[in-house]
């Protein structure tokens, strides 16, 4: 039996200035300028806070209690628990150009049931099935936002589906495997008369995925997995139609990192990471390409104290986009990276 509780507060106060051209009232941007010659020198940034930006504090209480009991039956083992999560959130608006009330808060009592069961048939492997529930408050991610609507609204409700295996044909090696359902639900859509919102969004993921780890030999170790997934939006949210893919979510990742031993005192490593393409945004229209990468690189022990170590990060200096901050901000990855280092023992 495990039993506990936790006890949190989170104080967050945020302020967001935008800077303007010639002084606090100016513009935010500058037209006419020569897409040859962009950029103006002397002229004065100022930051400060517009009516429409940030300015609040935030206060979160938050406290849990939590059980859980793992049963052994030899063949059989059970795992139940439930927690109990209470969240108080107090938010301020401080904009001098906010209007009506300033003041919003919100209370969630939030109960969240867990059951898995693993199935041992023989001493190596063992089979498994989960089932869990857990909870947002709609007041963001961060806890730092809420509004008239907002505060009136159920926690977000996650519900999670797993099966998997694990499989150990030698002590040093271990293999697993996992397929998943996670349903969203509880989130915000559009009211039908096209006034206010509804918590009548959903959204669903499905996955598997599979890794080895270990050593395939006394000098070969090796790392690697395999991974599906499938996100889309299943039902109407404020962020997208039934039918949108969820963003940065590739159909296929797989990635493979070897070690091998050459001597006593030199080793040698080679990885490929593999990922298809996904979508920029909830937008779906932008995709950022698939693409491969390959890592490498030497290990070599100077003494039985000092080792030295060289990796090679993008060998081939290949052009990719691995994420994005909408359709318009979208990060390249990094060029060939070579990182040497030198490591002691005392």
């Amino acid at each position: 039996m495990l039993a506990g509780a936790e006890l949190g507060r989170q104080r967050t106060s945020n302020l967001r200035e935008t800077g303007r051209f010639g002084a606090a009232n100016g513009p935010t941007t500058l037209g006419g300028l020569p897409f040859a010659d962009p950029t103006r020198r002397g002229l004065p940034i100022v930051y400060s806070n517009a009516g429409s930006d940030a300015h609040n504090k935030v206060r979160v209480d938050a406290a849990a209690i939590y059980a859980q009991n793992q049963a052994d039956f030899g063949l059989v083992q059970l795992i139940t628990g439930l927690r109990y999560d209470r969240v108080d959130i107090d938010f301020t608006d401080l904009r001098t150009a906010a209007v009506g009330r300033l003041d919003f808060s919100r209370r969630d009592g939030m109960w969240s049931p867990r059951l898995g069961v693993v199935l041992k048939p023989a001493e190596p492997v063992s089979i498994y099935a989960s089932y869990s529930i857990s909870h947002l408050p709609a007041s963001g991610d961060q806890f730092s936002s809420l509004t008239a609507t907002s505060e009136t609204l159920k926690p977000e409700r996650f519900e999670n589906h797993e099966i998997g295996l694990k499989w150990q044909p030698r002590p040093d090696l271990l293999v697993t495997a996992a397929a998943y359902r996670l349903t969203r639900d509880n989130t915000t859509a559009p009211a039908p008369s096209g006034l206010g919102v509804v918590q009548t969004g959903a959204q669903r993921t499905e996955g598997f995925e599979a890794g080895v780890a270990g050593r395939l030999s006394s000098r070969w170790e090796i790392a690697g997995g395999y991974a599906w997934q499938d996100a889309e939006i299943t039902s109407i949210t404020a962020a997208a139609p039934k039918g949108r893919k969820v963003p940065l979510v590739p159909s296929h990742t797989l990635s493979v990192w070897n070690r091998v031993e050459v001597s006593d005192r030199v080793g040698v490593g080679l990885g490929v990471i593999r990922q298809s393409r996904m979508f920029a945004s909830i937008s779906n229209a932008v995709i950022l390409p698939g693409f491969t990468r390959v890592d490498a690189a030497v290990f070599v022990r100077l003494t039985d104290d000092l080792r030295a170590q060289v990796n090679f990060e993008n060998l081939f200096d290949k052009r990719y986009f691995p994420t994005s901050h909408g359709d318009n901000n979208i990060l390249p990855g990094a060029p060939r990276t070579v990182r040497v280092s030198l490591s002691a023992d005392f």
